[in-house]
């Protein structure tokens, strides 16, 4: 072989290389738009998969241009799936493909406040763990049009300018023996502007319009208070963030189980101070995440809520510090992971399932520190999986099993007593709705 020849083979070899090194992964989701209360999982498909692992996120698109521009667009869901590895709970999100170099997921629950989701403009992202390369997929969540709205702009309490992306919820405060689950919300435009779609018959009539973003502060003072009347359209409610100051960095960890000492991904993160601040912020692939806060004493409590879809269970933790002309570290945080499971059924008074329901587990007894409590929603069908933590046998804990704010009008079915160990999964705990048969009235 003349040197000619050596080197256009090694420049084609060179070229071949550069490719394979710079090839990006495929990404497929369907549907590639839902609505706000679709039950439904979502089916993300990643292809040319080089590495072990891809990293899922779900990006705001404020502006709704199909890119992520990094001055308005942010995480505000992730996840870690491993090419052909199960995890340890049913309701994580594992890989259902087969195949190697392909990774097959169907998600629920990826909003923020869980379910309903958020409406607004999306992208997934998926990146091959081999060399950071990802792919990109545009994805929507729509609301059907109600008999009650809400529209305004989130705006900059300093500047008055509308803040982009930004999340608005409608937050209940219910008069005494009301319960209320659907925090109806949307993500706000680039221009900071928003609708929320709110049906007739809405529990607890009275709410307070949020909004929260990373990187703000928001106050429950001073924010529109809104009382519903069946055909209410509120329009210029404007609620005010503001811009935060410090820094304050921390983790959020696995206490036990495989993963122990490992990050938890994608898990809303609420902290609050002495002042009657709030602020949130989105743990990433590494159970990392960072706040923006003003001087003053603040406390993160471990959170409760998504935590059910990275295999972990609530246990009350808290860490509080303070912050004083300067950046913070937060102590680190850790939750358990289950390890024992109870499935069952939810169904309503007449035996039709229910889906897309709140349930709750919590160990009984005398059980501080370890006083476990977990939460989940029933699947389209009506089934769910609740993770619990279990000791090893013949040692057992109890867990009480119950609907979490039965529908209106109907009791809840509570399983008071049941006996749990390590690596046991207890099937058949159906949970019922029941309509009430005496009532008492009082003053």
């Amino acid at each position: 072989m003349t040197s000619g020849s050596k080197l256009i083979c090694a420049l084609a070899l060179a070229v071949l290389g550069s490719s394979a090194a710079t090839a990006v992964p495929t990404l497929a989701v369907n549907p590639a738009s839902i609505a706000t209360d679709e039950l439904g999982t979502v089916r993300i498909d990643v292809g040319s998969v080089a590495g072990s692992q891809v990293i899922l996120r779900l990006y705001v698109d404020a502006n709704g241009n199909g890119v992520i521009d990094p001055l308005d667009d942010y995480v505000v869901w992730t996840d870690v799936v491993l090419d052909n590895v199960p995890d340890w709970s049913p309701n994580m999100f594992s890989d259902t493909d087969a195949a190697t170099g392909a990774v097959t997921v169907d998600v629920r629950l990826f909003g923020p406040l869980e379910f309903p989701y958020s409406a607004g403009n999306f992208i997934w992202q998926a990146e091959d763990s081999f060399d950071a390369s990802t792919q990109t997929a545009v994805f929507s969540v729509t609301q059907t049009t109600q008999t009650q709205s809400v529209a305004g702009t989130v705006r900059d309490s300093i500047t008055t300018f509308g803040v982009p992306g930004a999340l608005v919820a409608l937050v209940p405060y219910c008069e005494e023996g009301d319960e209320a689950l659907r925090f109806y919300s949307a993500f706000a435009n680039n221009n900071g502007d928003f609708v929320i779609q709110v049906p007739a018959e809405v529990e607890c009539r009275n709410r307070i319009l949020l909004a929260i973003k990373p990187g703000f502060l928001t106050s429950f003072t001073g924010q529109p208070d809104l009382v519903f009347d069946g055909t209410s359209q509120f329009t210029n409610q404007d609620p005010e963030v503001t811009p935060g100051t410090w820094i304050a960095d921390g983790q959020l960890q696995y206490a036990t189980g495989v993963q122990a000492g490992g990050g938890i991904p994608g898990v809303l993160m609420f902290i609050g101070s002495d002042d009657g601040l709030v602020s949130v912020a989105f743990t990433d692939e590494n159970g990392d995440y960072s706040f923006l806060l003003d001087d003053g004493d603040w406390e993160l409590e471990a959170p409760e809520d998504g935590i059910d879809t990275r295999g972990a269970v609530s246990l009350e933790d808290s860490t509080s510090f303070t912050v004083s002309g300067g950046a913070a570290v937060i102590s680190t945080l850790t939750l358990p992971a289950a390890n024992a499971f109870f499935e069952g059924t939810l169904r309503d008074d007449v035996a039709a399932t229910v889906a897309g329901h709140p349930v709750n587990a919590r160990r009984n007894g005398l059980c501080d520190p370890l006083c476990y409590d977990s939460f989940t929603y029933s699947r389209a069908d009506g089934t769910f999986s609740i993770g619990v933590v279990a000791p090893t046998s013949p040692a057992t804990y109890d867990y009480s099993l119950a609907v979490e704010s039965p529908l209106t009008g109907l009791v809840g079915e509570t399983i008071s007593c049941e006996t749990i160990s390590l690596g046991q999964t207890l099937t058949g705990r159906d949970l019922d709705h029941f309509a009430p048969t005496n009532f008492v009235t009082g003053t």
